[in-house]
């Protein structure tokens, strides 16, 4: 498959992580909480040349994360081995579309969603484990239910959040497991562990000559076509995807 051709006329790419084929437009990527996918988006990548080739992603997380942290307190003696993690709220929303040049999600749908990590095999501390959720939030805040089992017991707690979880951010609840039972304490919100702001680089070569030209550039010398970028940072045709491909669209 040929690289998009560049003119000397500016345009601008927008990059969203994984490549969907269902996409029909880097406005409406659809996105869905059940596989507990990391979806990503870029913004735009200005003032692409045939003379100024490379596009530079900047890529932002596009769902929130929950991390429950489970602790055992100094004082439980009881079996500390965790095997499962279950999260649920009416602020939890199955599906929606993501816009990769503003990173907002519209037409969410699916309240309630409920989400499991199973087969843990985590052995409580004081110090805590971390068990991690990817989520779509909904627009206003409402309870997170959880439910931890622990020494094949199930344990139940709900936190009420002052506001709405905030896409791109970590939101951590703490769960101490004590003689008493099962605690929450108040959430600690952070950047994604420095994950947040991954930045990746494709060079948009010319095709045809220092003018450019070709299918992939319309009447005003921009590109029209959408390609993928493989993980070793090739530039490809959709055809070519695969589900580590990042989507890349070219205005």
């Amino acid at each position: 498959a040929a690289n998009p051709n560049l003119t000397g006329t500016e345009g601008v790419a927008v990059a969203y992580y994984p490549y969907s084929s269902t996409a029909t437009t880097y406005t409406a990527i659809p996105v869905e909480s059940a596989s507990q996918t990391d979806y990503m988006y870029s913004g735009w990548s200005n003032d692409l040349t045939n003379a100024s080739p490379e596009a530079t992603f900047t890529m932002q997380h596009a769902l929130a994360a929950v991390r429950v942290k489970l602790v055992a307190s100094a004082n439980y003696t009881g079996d500390k081995s965790a095997s499962a993690v279950t999260i649920s709220s009416d602020g939890f929303m199955a599906t929606a579309s993501l816009d990769a040049s503003t990173g907002i999600l519209s037409s969410k749908d699916g309240a309630g969603a409920e989400h499991t990590q199973d087969n843990l095999g985590l052995t409580l501390d004081a110090t805590g484990k971390d068990v991690d959720f990817l989520v779509i939030p909904a627009d206003e805040a409402d309870d997170i239910n959880f439910i931890a089992t622990i020494g094949g017991k199930q344990y139940a707690a709900t936190v009420t959040p002052g506001e709405a979880l905030a896409q791109g951010l970590i939101h951590t609840y703490t769960l101490t497991l004590s003689a008493e039972g099962l605690k929450t304490s108040n959430v600690n919100v952070t950047t994604w562990d420095g994950e947040n702001g991954q930045t990746g680089t494709s060079e948009l070569k010319p095709v045809g000559g220092n003018t450019g030209s070709g299918p992939a550039i319309d009447a005003t010398g921009k590109a029209n076509g959408v390609y993928v970028v493989t993980a070793t940072g090739q530039l490809v045709d959709k055809s070519a995807a695969t589900p580590d491909c990042i989507g890349v669209a070219f205005i």
